[in-house]
């Protein structure tokens, strides 16, 4: 079965960084790599990339 959702975190698959927690629940544009863990999607962002769309 293949994952719908990402697994989104900061660099280097680390907890997600208090600069992405104001677009959290936003539409935002950004940048990053996607890697898999057995069943699940993990998004590591870039936040130099981050911004919240209009």
């Amino acid at each position: 079965m293949d994952s719908e959702f990402l697994l989104i975190t900061g660099p280097d698959n680390t907890p997600l960084p208090p600069a992405a927690y104001d677009a959290v629940a936003q539409f935002i544009s950004v940048e990053g790599h996607i890697t898999r863990r057995g069943s699940l999607l993990v998004f590591a962002i870039d936040t130099d990339t981050l911004e919240l769309v209009q």
